[in-house]
């Protein structure tokens, strides 16, 4: 599962790390939209390596359930940053409202994890996920962080 998901977080975190813009300098909101998007890629990279995993036989579809939901729950969180970025001001409110989300997806992940509920067996395997989920937990963090900016400088 790592080697699929793998490439596309190097090519989410390539194309997040240098954004091209033709004018002017990049915005705060501008990079908070840019690791939003990255943080959905990424989420969206765990979610089909799950399903991939179900294909070829290495998770049981039971098994993987757990994955997938919480990666819905991770594309809801999406959504909400998704709309905050989209009204004119960012308010200390909603930062606050996604900070608390964020602890609720982490919990989540660490939850799925320590419990064994996903029957992933192989330490590798075990490793992988953990990596794939602190990914998303750096990026979820990177968003936050970048939303401040927006709160706090130039829209």
């Amino acid at each position: 599962m790592k080697k699929e998901l793998l490439l596309p977080l190097v090519l989410t975190l390539a194309t997040v790390g240098c954004i091209h813009k033709t004018s002017g300098a990049v915005t705060p909101r501008e990079r908070a939209v840019t690791f939003n998007a990255a943080f959905a890629q990424t989420n969206d990279a765990i979610e089909q390596g799950a399903e991939l995993a179900v294909t070829t036989g290495l998770l049981t579809a039971m098994k993987a359930k757990p994955i997938i939901a919480f990666t819905e729950h991770v594309a809801e969180l999406h959504k909400q940053i998704t709309a905050i970025l989209g009204q004119s001001v960012v308010t200390q409110a909603n930062i606050d409202s996604i900070a608390v989300l964020l602890d609720k997806i982490k919990a989540e992940g660490d939850a799925a994890i320590a419990s064994g509920a996903l029957g992933i067996k192989n330490p590798r395997s075990q490793q992988s996920f953990v990596a794939d989920l602190n990914s998303l937990y750096a990026l979820a963090d990177t968003v936050l962080d970048a939303i401040k900016q927006v709160k706090g400088g130039t829209q």
